[in-house]
């Protein structure tokens, strides 16, 4: 008994040593700029909860910036009328139950990890899926596929949330697709800073550049108003011309106001066009959780270090 204790307790030290290793490379870049938990205090006030969440999401946001690799990604019109044509499979790679929820017609739900396994699709085009909110998983599923053989493999631009729209393209709950058009705040940290992302705010105090959102990613949607179709056409060409399959996602808190413009923005440029859910409020919240969760892992790293000795 007190052997197979030993062994649990062994287990845990291993799996918190590894936690500290995935936070050690934000926490060395931190020190670069002079980010040390000591400099902030231990107080939990909001202003130096503020001040340390900014830093957190600066020194967070740069290291976590990735570029989009365009020969994995097929647009959504060109990859249903291949489907239709017979040309490509459609394959949702979402839990079962989500699949069974509301699917595209016609796709096929298999687990990412089996697809290996399907040797009948070697030879076939196959288009994956998921809803569409972030690109980096299926883009790592796209190269490891090619890698397997599977060389006619894509992910689909936009996901299912391209056709949220379009209610008669889905099987299953039809009225859920709504939630398709919102795009979680944790996703938009993890995404808004990638090359292939256009930051739509219509903020009054220009929110996008306070949270470090690089500024060929932001459109300033508040003071340019007269301008903004201008603004948007130019800067989806810019990205376009990259070949960057491009999302945009709409930080507006007027939700009605924010529909009727993804509406507006997909119909003239057919992109991926996302809603901030819960705007920039909802995004600060996650922020002042994840600075708590951060700090408490560099204090721990501070200690492991001499970070302030």
């Amino acid at each position: 008994m007190f052997v197979r204790f030993s062994y649990v307790i062994v287990f845990v030290i291993l799996i918190g040593l590894t936690s500290l290793s995935l936070a050690e490379s934000s926490q060395l870049e931190g020190f670069k700029d002079g980010i040390c938990t000591k400099d902030f205090g231990i107080t939990n006030s909001p202003s130096e909860l503020a001040k340390r969440q900014q830093s957190y999401e600066s020194v967070l946001s740069r290291i976590d910036q990735q570029n989009r690799i365009p020969s994995c990604f097929i647009d959504a019109k060109r990859a249903l009328q291949q489907h239709k044509l017979g040309k490509a499979r459609l394959i949702d790679v979402r839990s079962k139950s989500d699949f069974q929820r509301y699917h595209l017609k016609g796709s096929l739900n298999i687990a990412p990890h089996t697809l290996k396994n399907k040797t009948f699709l070697k030879s076939k085009k196959i288009v994956l899926i998921d809803n569409g909110h972030s690109s980096r998983q299926l883009e790592n599923y796209c190269l490891a596929l090619r890698d397997a053989g599977f060389s006619k493999t894509y992910v689909l631009n936009g996901g299912l949330s391209h056709f949220a729209n379009q209610k008669h393209q889905f099987v299953g709950d039809r009225l859920a697709t709504q939630e398709l058009t919102q795009l979680s705040a944790s996703l938009f940290f993890q995404e808004k800073n990638d090359n292939n992302w256009l930051v739509l705010d219509n903020s009054k105090n220009q929110q996008a550049t306070k949270h470090h959102i690089v500024k060929e990613n932001i459109i300033d949607g508040y003071n340019f108003q007269q301008f903004l179709t201008k603004r948007i056409t130019t800067a989806i060409k810019n990205k376009k011309a990259l070949d960057l399959p491009v999302s945009l996602v709409i930080v507006e808190k007027d939700e009605a106001k924010a529909m009727v413009l993804r509406n507006t923005l997909i119909q003239q440029f057919d992109i991926n066009v996302l809603i901030l859910s819960g705007g920039w409020q909802s995004y600060d919240r996650f922020l002042n959780q994840q600075a708590r969760i951060w700090e408490s892992k560099h204090m721990a790293l501070n200690r492991k270090t001499g970070c302030g000795a």
